[in-house]
C-alpha cells in the first residue's frame, strides 16, 4: 500500500510540472502576414525567396509567452501573450494543386557573418503531393 501511494505522489508531481510548463509556454495562432513582415524587415532577400517558392497558409502557430505568478513575462524581453519563434506554417510549392503538403518552420539566427537577424527555415514533408 505504501508503494502505491508513493507512485501516486510521483505521478501527481509529474502531472503538476507538465501543467505548469504548458501554462508557461503554449501554442498560439499567428498570421503569415505578421511573420512575413518580421522576416522582410530583418532579411528581405530570404522573405522574397520564400514568397517566390511557396504558397503559405494564412495562419500558422508560434509559441505564446506565459507569465509567472506575479504576471511578469517568463521570457523577457518578450511580452506576455506575444508569439515567438519558431513559427510553423503549412505550405505547398508555388502554384501547386491540392492541399498543403509541407510544413515550414521559421526562426531567426543570431549574428550570421556579422549580420544579426537573419532567418532560417526548416522544411518538413507532411503529406504526399498529389499525383499528376
Amino acid at each position: 500500500m505504501l508503494v502505491a501511494r508513493s507512485s501516486q505522489s510521483v505521478l501527481c508531481a509529474v502531472l503538476l510540472c507538465l501543467l505548469l510548463t504548458v501554462h508557461a509556454f503554449a501554442g498560439g495562432s499567428i498570421s503569415w502576414k505578421e511573420v512575413l513582415t518580421k522576416i522582410t524587415k530583418d532579411d528581405p532577400d530570404f522573405a522574397a525567396l520564400v514568397q517566390k517558392q511557396f504558397d503559405v497558409a494564412d495562419i500558422g502557430v508560434g509559441v505564446r509567452v506565459g507569465h509567472d505568478k506575479d504576471g511578469k513575462s517568463l521570457a523577457p524581453p518578450f511580452e506576455v501573450g506575444e508569439r515567438i519563434p519558431p513559427y510553423d506554417f503549412d505550405a505547398k510549392p508555388k502554384g501547386g494543386a491540392g492541399n498543403f503538403t509541407l510544413r515550414l518552420s521559421f526562426e531567426p539566427t543570431s549574428n550570421v557573418i556579422g549580420k544579426v537577424n537573419r532567418w532560417q527555415m526548416k522544411l518538413i514533408v507532411i503529406a504526399k503531393p498529389p499525383s499528376k
